[in-house]
């Protein structure tokens, strides 16, 4: 997967391309915390799908849009309260859980869920993110009403 980013107008846009399968590539654009757009690159006969992918990365990389550097990436946690005697429930909601912000995450261009863990007390779990206020603000946005509503703190975390 490569993601690229640039800020227009003051609003962080993202495209993103990855290889769905041998014949298909992905391309996936928008604005950092809203849904985005995308199209299907497929190769055929009159077409190669990664030559196809490698002229849209020139053309967006001419355009302004570049990868991000390590040090710029940001981290967040989820932390929630839980029962230490329902284990295997917890451990099954964490994975219901990690799911879904990586839906949420990466349908925004914000991200991806990195890993979680549970303690005699507490779940939590982290995110990779490139903006830690809007993927707090989308996240606390998407779990209303959901099973997952119920954490005790969404926080930004060091590596």
């Amino acid at each position: 997967m490569l993601k690229l980013y640039k800020r227009i107008h003051d609003r962080l846009h993202y495209w993103q391309t990855w290889k769905k399968d041998e014949e298909t590539a992905i391309t996936y654009w928008g604005v950092v915390g809203h849904i985005g757009e995308y199209k299907e690159v497929k190769s055929g006969m009159a077409t190669n799908m990664v030559r196809a992918i490698n002229s849209e990365i020139r053309k967006k990389t001419k355009e302004g849009f570049v990868t991000v550097d390590n040090d710029k990436i940001l981290f967040l946690e989820i932390k929630y309260k839980i029962d230490s005697f329902e284990t295997e429930k917890n451990l099954k909601k964490r994975h219901r859980l990690k799911e879904k912000l990586d839906e949420i995450l990466g349908l925004t261009g914000l991200g991806y869920s990195s890993r979680g863990a549970i303690d005699d007390e507490t779940m939590e779990i982290k995110c990779v993110v490139i903006n830690y206020t809007i993927a707090k603000n989308t996240i606390e946005e998407e779990l209303k009403n959901t099973e997952f509503e119920d954490y005790i703190g969404i926080y930004k975390k060091e590596q």
